[in-house]
């Protein structure tokens, strides 16, 4: 993949974490998107729709 990002990521998703409920697949995408350098105003629509409803998609 050309111009694909050879970065890794640790994205914690609080499965086990008491106290905190797990991460929505929507949030989880959204942050490495933005951990991966995408602007937030640019998060594709279906990303941002999903985290405003609450969507675990």
């Amino acid at each position: 993949m050309r111009g694909a990002s050879r970065s890794k990521f640790f994205l914690d998703l609080h499965g086990h974490t008491p106290g905190h409920e797990p991460t929505s697949s929507a949030d989880a995408l959204a942050d490495l998107l933005r951990a991966d350098g995408l602007d937030p105003h640019q998060l594709p629509d279906g990303v941002q729709a999903a985290r405003l409803s609450g969507g675990t998609g």
